[in-house]
């Protein structure tokens, strides 16, 4: 609340917040295609969004043979993506801030053998660990996870088993860092008087282990192939906090590589050849542009007094946003009108050079290459083009 003008107090108000019930279907998994054209050849890449690590608890508990879960819809969508004859899958975890551990297990088993996906150490140093327990695989073709700076827990557990089984890229930005396991104490029920509400404290009580040992918290996961996003100088995750638990290394568990897998020998090229690629492209130039305007107040710790300053360099700002985007709209041959820098970009840029990269490890270098939508999407940037066209020159 605005403290009183006259008196600079300000009045203290108790707001009553209900918690609403989250619908499953708003955050299951989707699927689109995109299609990767290399002359007259189109290679067919399947993409499968996950917003969160979600399981129907009480449909489970009450014996529904058909619960909804993150693994059970993959399954199925990476079933009708096979029968659709895709060259290569993508799972988009970009935003996805965890949640089930024991779905994080689960789905990393759908693209590996049986094995250990992740280590639990509690405060007394005993360790757990999380198998996969079964040889079956959904999926055992080209992989690609993307990430981004709000993948977090769950999501940094199913992206390090992939790394760390050599099973598939991992794309995007470093991660969130959050490696460690909270429990809740509802502290009403230590308090001898009732009509006291005490609330709950979160107790901090283990911490979460990749398969090769490293932590995943503070540092995150850190992909194999680095996709700027414009938000490179703000810092962000556990390790933009002062007092966050520091990132340390446990023995590793025993498990073998995916079988067959030349990532560590193909990574190097692949990189060389996204490098030339975002070096000519005007939607990469963009991002680049976004932040060396953001870069000089990145370390800022001092505001200016006066109004009038603020408001200046809030004006330049935004023309320098704007001259930015403006850009990037002639590019690509948009209207000229001032650009709103507020608005998302038209399409969604790494989720298209991602497609790239996966179609560079699954069929070797083409110099041309042109992605077109073949499935709407609900996420942001896609559903606003229905069906976007980009060329990699």
């Amino acid at each position: 609340m605005s403290p009183d003008p006259q008196t600079g107090n300000t009045d203290s108000r108790i707001l009553a917040i209900t918690r609403d019930q989250i619908k499953l279907e708003e955050q299951a998994a989707q699927r689109v295609l995109l299609d990767v054209q290399d002359g007259a050849k189109i290679h067919r890449i399947g993409v499968i969004d996950i917003p969160t690590f979600y399981v129907d608890f009480d449909a489970r508990a009450q014996g529904d043979a058909d619960y909804r879960s993150t693994t059970r819809d993959v399954g199925r969508l990476i079933a009708q993506a096979k029968r659709e004859g895709i060259d290569g899958l993508i799972i988009d975890l970009r935003g996805n801030g965890g949640g089930a551990l024991t779905e994080a297990t689960a789905l990393t088993g759908l693209f590996i053998p049986s094995g250990p996906v992740v280590q639990v150490r509690d405060s007394r140093g005993r360790t757990r660990v999380h198998r996969d327990s079964d040889d079956v695989l959904a999926y055992d073709g080209p992989l690609a996870v993307i990430v981004d700076r709000d993948s977090a827990s769950a999501s940094e557990i199913f992206s390090g088993a992939i790394q760390d089984y050599q099973r598939g890229l991992v794309i995007g930005e470093s991660t969130f860092g959050k490696g460690t396991v909270q429990n809740l104490i509802d502290l009403d029920r230590y308090s001898q008087d009732p009509s006291l509400r005490l609330g709950q404290l979160k107790l901090t009580i283990a911490q979460f282990f990749r398969v090769n040992g490293d932590s995943t918290q503070h540092r995150g996961v850190i992909p194999d192939i680095i996709l700027p996003s414009g938000n490179e100088q703000n810092p962000h995750g556990e390790r933009a906090l002062d007092n966050a638990l520091p990132w340390t290394q446990i023995k590793a568990a025993d498990f073998s590589r995916y079988a067959g897998s030349a990532l560590p020998q193909q990574i190097a090229w692949l990189r060389d050849l996204h490098q030339d690629r975002v070096g000519r492209d005007p939607d990469f130039a963009y991002l680049k542009g976004l932040e060396e305007i953001e870069a000089p107040f990145s370390d800022t710790t001092q505001v200016p007094l006066l109004e009038s300053r603020r408001d200046a360099e809030r004006l330049r700002r935004r023309a320098d946003q704007q001259a930015l985007l403006a850009t990037l709209r002639q590019a690509h041959g948009l209207p000229g009108e001032t650009p709103d820098p507020d608005q998302p970009l038209p399409r969604d840029v790494v989720l298209l050079e991602s497609a790239r990269i996966l179609a560079d490890l699954t069929f070797g270098a083409f110099s041309e290459r042109l992605i077109v939508q073949t499935e709407p999407t609900e996420r942001p940037g896609i559903a606003d083009d229905p069906v976007p066209t980009m060329h990699a020159d």
